[in-house]
């Protein structure tokens, strides 16, 4: 009697699709974790050295994690869209990876946030109230 090797069906692997809407927002992370890069080497020391409202953008002081953070984030979000797809399918693992190096690139851009939304904020008031008066 000859024996057969039985074949063991492969499981399957979970798939996830996601949404157009996703889909940038990683894009947009990836671009501001680009920004993020450039603007902590060329202005981070100097921000450093400035008063206590612009040493806020570098988390009081801090441009290398800053760079380092964003560095990183950058780097597992490109590593990630290769093997999803451009961020449109993959296994979940992936999209966790996505998820936790876009929370990255949120800490690593929210001391320009801090700087930015302030000055839009004023200059739209400044609008609203010129247009009121006029």
């Amino acid at each position: 009697m000859l024996l057969q090797a039985k074949t063991i069906p492969l499981r399957r692997r979970a798939v996830i699709r996601v949404s157009r809407w996703a889909t940038r927002w990683a894009w947009t992370a990836a671009a501001l974790d680009c920004m993020t890069i450039v603007w902590m080497m060329t202005a981070g020391p100097w921000l450093d050295k400035q008063n206590n409202l612009l040493s806020m953008a570098t988390w009081n002081g801090h441009h290398r994690i800053l760079l380092a953070a964003a560095a990183c984030s950058f780097v597992a979000l490109a590593v990630t869209a290769t093997l999803t797809r451009g961020f449109s399918e993959g296994p979940p693992v992936l999209f966790a990876v996505v998820v936790v190096a876009g929370f990255i690139s949120i800490l690593a851009v929210a001391g320009l946030l801090a700087l930015v939304l302030p000055v839009v904020t004023l200059s739209f008031g400044v609008g609203l109230l010129g247009r009121l008066l006029h």
